[in-house]
């Protein structure tokens, strides 16, 4: 997430790029399949429990450049009385790209 992006300046422009937090950090494995990621930047692999890769991380750095270009969560999902905030999830992810 942004919070945990540390950007320094040299000179008035972008030096380094750091990324740090790295508490949810997993080595690849092909039989992993635990629920992963913070809510907003979840891939869809990850929601539906179908395993994960480095795929997995794109996708939640998209989110996140998303995030960091308009100030809002491209996905925010919400549980409610008849659904799961995976499946809300699922269902923003269809609006946006379709089936």
């Amino acid at each position: 997430k942004p919070d945990n992006i540390f950007v320094t300046l040299k000179d008035g422009e972008i030096d380094q790029v750091k990324i740090g937090d790295l508490g949810n950090a997993l080595p690849l494995c092909p039989d992993m399949n635990s629920l992963i990621q913070t809510e907003q930047y979840r891939s869809p692999e990850v929601i539906i429990g179908a395993g994960f890769s480095s795929t997995a991380d794109i996708w939640s750095t998209a989110c996140m450049a998303f995030e960091l270009a308009t100030g809002e969560y491209l996905f925010d999902p919400k549980e409610g009385a008849n659904y799961t905030s995976g499946s809300d999830h699922l269902t923003m992810i269809f609006e946006l790209l379709g089936s």
